[in-house]
């Protein structure tokens, strides 16, 4: 991961004008994707299987994930500012890699209908999705305005390489703005996992619809 003092090393070496790319890793923590990874004081409270109760009654994950937030908020800035120092006309792109998994394993319960879990469980699969799958992006370029409306991450570099480029049409053509979301069949690690497509073409679905099994 990079820092500001990495940043520093690393612009001062190749500012001579050639561009160049950097993927730059930062931001708040996952919510547990085990019971064994919470406290142990959460652990011991067996009568509760369910990340996302856990989440919500015992972990206070919400005030938690803002802690975090304001940690990396301020990481970000510096790294930023120290960017545009080096280079006043760059191009800043902020994205995250996928939501906030409050509500994880929401769609776990009885039955093989993860649709039908949801909804015993007390949400709306639209609010599941979101909680995978909504992110935010800000992208900085003062040289000419970029439109990422509408697009998932697939697609932010065919629409920023084109405008880079001077339209160079094979950025042009983008890929479906589609999100996935590959489900075990079975707790054990020799389940199959069933594939389900919760997003079309940048709409959220009503309900996660069974793709492909392997």
């Amino acid at each position: 991961m990079f820092n500001k003092k990495t940043v520093n090393k690393s612009l001062k070496k190749y500012s001579n004008g050639i561009p160049v790319f950097y993927l730059i890793y930062s931001g708040a923590n996952h919510t547990p994707g085990e019971v064994y990874e919470y406290p142990k004081e959460i652990q011991n409270k067996v009568e509760i299987k369910n990340l996302w109760e856990i989440n919500e009654k015992y972990y206070n994950w919400k005030n938690k994930y803002s802690l975090f937030i304001q940690k990396s908020d301020k990481e970000l800035i510096e790294l930023i500012d120290t960017i545009i120092q080096f280079d006043p006309e760059s191009l800043i792109l902020l994205t995250g890699d996928h939501g906030a998994y409050m509500y994880r394993n929401a769609w776990m319960g009885d039955s093989k209908d993860p649709n039908e879990n949801i909804i015993n469980n007390g949400f709306k699969v639209e609010t599941i999705t979101k909680d995978c799958f909504e992110i935010f992006v800000a992208l900085r370029y003062p040289k000419e305005k970029i439109d990422l409306t509408g697009a998932s991450p697939v697609n932010y570099f065919r629409r920023i390489f084109y405008i880079l480029s001077g339209g160079d049409r094979s950025f042009k053509n983008e890929v479906a703005n589609d999100s996935f979301i590959p489900l075990q069949t079975k707790s054990s690690i020799f389940g199959k996992f069933k594939i389900y497509k919760t997003v079309e073409n940048g709409q959220v679905l009503k309900e996660w619809v069974p793709i492909k099994e392997y």
